[in-house]
């Protein structure tokens, strides 16, 4: 069973950033209300 969710707002995004929810580090977009985990950057 999967478990309930609901689309993030844009507002809601910025405010997991400014509340620490979301770190600066953690790679990832806000897509149609959904975060997407970002590869991580190369490192050559």
């Amino acid at each position: 069973m999967l478990a309930p969710h609901r689309k993030l707002t844009v507002e809601q995004y910025h405010r997991m950033g400014e509340t620490g929810i979301l770190h600066e580090d953690v790679r990832v977009e806000l897509i149609e209300g959904e975060l997407i985990e970002m590869a991580p950057i190369r490192s050559f």
